[in-house]
């Protein structure tokens, strides 16, 4: 057991451009509890540039992470009134660490500092008392290229990454090489420009839900929610796990401003909770597909939400059980080749919108009855439905036909005009973008759910 915590303190960073937005330098960002991490969780180099980090007395955990960077609500400056900071001047008194300050401006590293030396609740103050108009120049700020999130990552968790990036100047890619542990929402609002904010693994879970890397939320908010972002351009979020940690954890993906997103080879542990809130809710144009939405307990929140402003969305070889409404749609998309499982009201719910809804299997009756759509089957007869078995999602011995005989077309995520063929032959043909790997996520024992159809008990590429 570790008896301290990191604090991590955000330096030299002026968030936007925008008058008023003004500065987070000394802003309580995170605090690491290297009991909650995954085993020899460690924090990188890097970390010692953008922010200062000091390590105190575990006691002070609870006190340190109620001033948390806007916890649980947007990055703005009303909200951002409500955190707390510590004066770098303050620190560099009390432990005589000579220019620390001076140090701050620039892009040294500095050292973990000793926090049982501090008095932090006098350090610690209401941002309240900031000039909101002062700006620093973030020297180290996050803006394009490739960065490592999680153990021995440039950014120990995905909340400090957040807290660095700033507007894009180009296409980003935050890769997971850890499992992490959050403890505030992750919505990087500082702008898209256009481009393309891609979160993400490059270790795939490849059909078994006991391997990856996860992200826990373990705060009483959402876990990614892209409602703020102050310009638009593409969301990708991929190859990993997110599990609902506390029973406040809402929505573990919103995705609210954008141009443009991909959802896919996701697993989404509910945790159980019943927060009545969607587990994927899109508001922009989204192609969500390869994702498995589980142990959703007992609240009537939607697998996947298309909402106003989702138009031309693409919903499709999804694996979703337990959801009160599997898919719930207000507007015109396609939703083809899911499979709907579960015992509760309805697995398929259509409010309004000229929805496209083809080869899908069903637990019930809400799917249409046309399009190829299987309907009325029974859950534990098709799938491996516990959760602690790699097999979780995969098809039984038996499992019926969802279209036999039927030869779907499905879309491409790169080519909205580019419609390819699914010939449902068990083998694993490329359709670009939404291609699966073989063995990849979810249900998978020739290859891959193809859209189309179970052929011989296999969900088929």
């Amino acid at each position: 057991m570790f008896d301290y915590v990191d604090l991590v303190l955000k330096r030299n960073n002026q968030e936007f451009s925008l008058k008023n937005d003004g500065c987070k330098d000394g802003y309580v960002i995170d605090v690491i509890d290297y009991n909650e991490q995954v085993e020899n969780f460690t924090i990188s180099d890097f970390m010692h540039g953008p922010f200062v980090i000091v390590r105190c007395p575990i006691q002070h955990k609870a006190k340190l992470r109620e001033g948390m960077l806007a916890i649980g609500e947007r990055d703005t400056p009303e909200y951002r009134k409500k955190s707390l900071y510590i004066d770098f001047k303050e620190i560099e008194q009390a432990l005589g660490r000579e220019y620390l300050v001076a140090d701050c401006k620039t892009d040294q590293r500095i050292e973990t500092l000793d926090g049982s030396l501090l008095n932090l609740n006098e350090l610690l103050k209401s941002t309240s008392e900031l000039n909101f108009e002062k700006t620093l120049n973030d020297i180290l700020a996050t803006s394009s290229g490739t960065k490592t999130v999680g153990s021995g990552g440039d950014f120990a968790t995905f909340v400090l990454a957040d807290a660095d990036v700033i507007a894009l100047t180009g296409n980003l890619f935050l890769n997971m090489v850890s499992s992490t542990v959050e403890n505030a929402l992750i919505q990087f609002s500082a702008g898209n420009n256009n481009f393309t904010n891609d979160i993400g693994s490059n270790s795939p879970m490849n059909g078994d839900v006991t391997a990856g890397y996860s992200v826990t939320q373990n705060a009483s908010t959402d876990v990614f929610n892209f409602a703020s972002v102050a310009t638009p351009g593409h969301f990708k979020i991929h190859d990993f796990k997110i599990i609902c940690g506390a029973s406040g954890t809402t929505k573990p993906i919103y995705m609210f401003i954008g141009t443009t997103g991909d959802v896919y080879n996701m697993y989404i542990d509910r945790g159980g909770f019943s927060s009545g809130q969607p587990s994927i809710q899109l508001a922009f144009p989204t192609d969500v597909y390869n994702n498995v939405v589980y142990n959703s307990g007992g609240g009537s929140g939607a697998g996947v939400l298309i909402g106003v402003g989702a138009n031309n969305s693409n919903i499709y070889n999804n694996f979703i059980t337990d959801a009160e409404r599997a898919v719930q749609v207000s507007v015109d998309c396609t939703v083809r080749s899911n499979i709907l499982f579960n015992s509760r009201v309805v697995d398929y719910f259509v409010a309004a919108g000229s929805v496209t809804a083809e080869n899908n299997a069903d637990s019930d009756s809400s799917l249409p009855a046309s399009g190829g759509n299987k309907l009325g089957l029974t859950p534990a007869s098709e799938c491996d439905l516990t959760t602690t078995n790699p097999t979780f999602g995969h098809p039984l011995s038996g499992a019926v036909n969802v279209a036999a005989g039927g030869n779907a077309t499905h879309q491409s995520a790169n080519d909205a005009t580019n419609s390819t063929a699914w010939p449902g032959d068990g083998v694993l043909d490329s359709i670009g973008a939404i291609q699966w790997p073989q063995g990849g996520l979810g249900n998978l024992v020739n290859g891959g759910l193809t859209g189309t159809e179970l052929i011989n008990g296999s969900l088929v590429g």
